[in-house]
């Protein structure tokens, strides 16, 4: 299961604070004695760290340890994400803390696995539901799907830079899924109690066709259609390639975060008269996603997304043998190496991805070399 290497890693981090005696024999009575409150955030809406709880959730992990999940979904759809205030999620925080309460009542757990957000306004909430846990006397372990912490606490004010300091540093330990993504808890927590497993992702239900007949190049973007995830940087850079070759299709598979983006990206396509170039096919989950991957031929995720953390996507093109074409954003080099399974490009760099499009639209054998090295990599390591 994708999740099992988190779960090994958790177990690490469980007993790394102990002393070695208490360890073995911890580890003789089997971890599975651990109870755990799992917070999970589910899709939909579908992004990477949803995604990854669902795994997480569907994995031997659940059977490792005695877990009970707290979902703590605040968004139904990408346009709710972020700090965005309404009345619905006062009331979806109101229900949550009595579901909380009522589970610490009922059980005592050894540790709480909590997502924490490293912006103001989600922060804050997560204060609010960590307070219940520290108050029942739960350790505290996160689990980041946030990036820039450091940045965070030093634009902060004050006061909230002193609940960023006493939340933090109450931690057992903190698991980030890259090397990376280390520094973002080094000022808060030591070392050894700072952990970094890369996601892992279950593989496709569905085969890939029996060969590929489309008379053309297929190019796949997927992913949410958010300016910093890069879908418009591939956008802008398709006019250069279809300059030097016109039997290549750009496929955008994903949800619009603001109608905004929508509107620009639709005119951007009428003025640079690329209508029949680009295929808009909006969001794309199960079986449908996966027969997509299998019937694209070079995969491009050009994103600045400023808390980008792992790229999951990424994972999915890997799964799928497509060669990737991406930036050196957050832990994302740790999985896509540069000329061996795909292209690391300079981020918001057009011209870029448009000559690695074209570099591997002219060369088969290379866009099969970076096939074969991805799926030996992918079934390697994140299966």
């Amino acid at each position: 299961m994708g999740f099992l290497p988190s779960q090994l890693l958790l177990q690490t981090t469980l007993t790394r604070t102990k002393s070695h005696n208490q360890l073995l024999g911890q580890m003789a009575h089997s971890a599975s004695k651990l109870k755990l409150l799992f917070f999970v955030q589910l899709p939909p809406p579908y992004h990477g760290f949803t995604v990854m709880n669902r795994v997480a959730v569907e994995s031997e992990f659940m059977s490792a340890f005695d877990v009970r999940l707290q979902v703590i979904n605040f968004a139904a759809s990408v346009d709710e994400l972020g700090g965005k205030f309404s009345f619905r999620k006062i009331f979806l925080l109101i229900k949550y803390l009595f579901q909380i309460v009522g589970k610490c009542l009922t059980q005592r757990y050894d540790y709480a696995i909590y997502p924490i957000c490293f912006s103001a306004i989600p922060f804050l909430r997560d204060v609010i539901l960590l307070s219940v846990v520290r108050l029942f006397g739960i350790k505290i372990i996160y689990y980041a799907h946030g990036n820039h912490l450091p940045a965070f606490h030093r634009r902060s004010p004050k006061w909230l830079q002193h609940l960023i300091d006493n939340f933090v540093r109450a931690a057992t330990a903190a698991i980030v899924v890259g090397e990376n993504l280390k520094f973002n808890f080094t000022p808060f927590l030591p070392h050894e109690r700072i952990f970094s497993v890369h996601n892992g992702i279950e593989t496709f239900k569905s085969s890939p066709p029996s060969k590929k007949t489309k008379p053309y190049i297929q190019v796949l973007y997927l992913s949410n259609l958010t300016r910093t995830k890069g879908f418009f940087v591939l956008l802008e850079a398709i006019p250069q390639v279809i300059a030097h070759r016109k039997d290549i299709q750009f496929v955008f598979a994903g949800a619009w975060k603001d109608l905004r983006d929508k509107a620009d990206a639709e005119n951007f396509v009428r003025e640079k008269q690329l209508q029949d170039f680009v295929v808009w096919k909006g969001p794309v989950v199960g079986e449908a996603k996966e027969q997509l991957f299998y019937e694209s031929d070079i995969f491009v995720f050009p994103t600045f997304y400023p808390i980008e953390t792992f790229g999951i996507v990424n994972l999915e093109a890997m799964q799928a043998g497509l060669p990737i074409i991406t930036t050196g954003r957050a832990s994302i080099p740790e999985v896509v190496e540069d000329g061996v399974n795909g292209f690391i490009v300079p981020e918001q760099d057009p011209l870029a991805v448009a000559e690695k499009i074209l570099l591997l639209a002219q060369d088969e054998h290379l866009r099969q070399r970076m096939r074969e090295n991805n799926l030996k990599k992918f079934h390697q390591f994140y299966t």
